[in-house]
């Protein structure tokens, strides 16, 4: 049988290296490329598709929300990152909320691809061995909640509690709460100590 596959990416480049290193897969059929979530989910080409391969880093957008979105347009179709910036806690993060594999940028992506695209198809996980020793880096009792998660991206991004309790719509008393938890999950002291911590252990990209 065969699988019908789009990508959405940003970058021509990669839709372009995509589409002729799939071209003379056999019973792979590129239907097309999508620079966004949206420009896809509305094409004529969604509702055929068997297998989304999804950009990690689309601008302006968190991976799991786009990996949502996809999912609540298109239910009948597994998706596979493509990943190019993903942290260990990215990887635990979208493989925990459906996805079916992450393929590194970095790696020989024509092989690794069609190797994800067919497990994805098939209802499987498949992590090619970068996305697997990066994924391997973090313990599994980090892998936080999607709200710990938010309330550490904002930290990063050098919100104060108001800021935060406003951009998520919670309480300060919420924010406290998880600054509290995740100074225990990180097994910090300070709320300063933080953000550092979790670069450190793989939550974080350096740059926040």
């Amino acid at each position: 049988m065969g699988i019908n596959v789009v990508i959405v990416d940003d970058q021509d480049i990669i839709r372009l290296g995509v589409r002729q290193s799939l071209g003379d897969v056999p019973h792979i059929t590129f239907l097309g490329g999508y620079s966004d979530v949206s420009s896809f989910c509305r094409s004529a080409a969604a509702q055929r598709t068997d297998v989304v391969l999804l950009d990690d880093s689309l601008p302006d957008t968190d991976i799991v929300q786009a990996y949502e979105t996809v999912q609540e347009q298109c239910p009948n179709a597994a998706v596979l990152i493509l990943g190019s910036q993903m942290s260990a806690h990215d990887i635990h993060r979208v493989i925990g909320a459906g996805a079916l594999g992450v393929v590194c940028k970095n790696e020989p992506v024509q092989d690794m691809l069609v190797v994800g695209i067919r497990h994805a198809h098939a209802g499987q996980v498949y992590l090619s061995p970068s996305a697997a020793l990066i994924a391997g880096r973090l313990e599994p009792s980090l892998v936080l909640t999607p709200r710990l998660d938010q309330v550490l991206h904002l930290m990063a991004r050098g919100c104060h509690v108001q800021e935060i309790a406003q951009e998520l719509s919670i309480t300060d008393r919420a924010v406290y709460n998880a600054r509290k938890r995740l100074r225990e999950i990180l097994e910090v002291d300070t709320n300063e100590q933080i953000v550092a911590e979790a670069v450190r252990r793989g939550l974080l990209r350096g740059d926040g």
